[in-house]
């Protein structure tokens, strides 16, 4: 079908059918073509320790967590991330001294949470991959989450 781009039909067929601009594919969920947009994404987020590369900050998180650089793994970073100044907008009061001194909650509770839409989150990967999704309006430059990141990089 050909579009005529001056009356807005092709953008509504975009938005209306979640369509990707790059590849024409069609999705059944506005998440499904996020995902799939990733995946024409460069891989542009280093390893905090080591040489590798990730197309999204949350999947560079997962990599650190499940222990698979030296060194490092869920643990230090829920540790890391209790010791930022501004915890309290991303960890439960209740959950913060855990994280700080055992590095996980004893429990099965979600420790963190979305500062802008108070998103409960069982992982600080989770917390990445939410913001960096299309699910609310937080982003990883907000002053939080920078701060978070900016903490992360020195830590590790």
């Amino acid at each position: 079908m050909h579009w005529d781009n001056e009356d807005g039909g092709y953008q509504k067929h975009v938005d209306e059918f979640n369509v990707c601009t790059d590849c024409e594919r069609h999705f059944s969920s506005l998440s499904h073509l996020y995902q799939h947009r990733l995946s024409h994404r460069n891989r542009t987020y280093r390893c905090l320790c080591c040489e590798k590369k990730f197309k999204t900050y949350g999947g560079m998180i997962i990599h650190l967590e499940c222990g698979t650089c030296d060194n490092t793994d869920y643990i230090d970073l829920n540790k890391l991330a209790a010791q930022c100044l501004k915890w309290s907008h991303f960890i439960y009061e209740d959950c913060r001294e855990e994280l700080l001194y055992e590095g996980d909650t004893l429990y099965d509770e979600d420790p963190f949470y979305c500062p802008t839409c108070d998103t409960p989150l069982p992982k600080l990967s989770s917390l990445f991959q939410h913001v960096e999704s299309s699910k609310c309006e937080e982003t990883l430059d907000s002053p939080t989450m920078k701060h978070l990141r900016n903490l992360l990089a020195k830590g590790l």
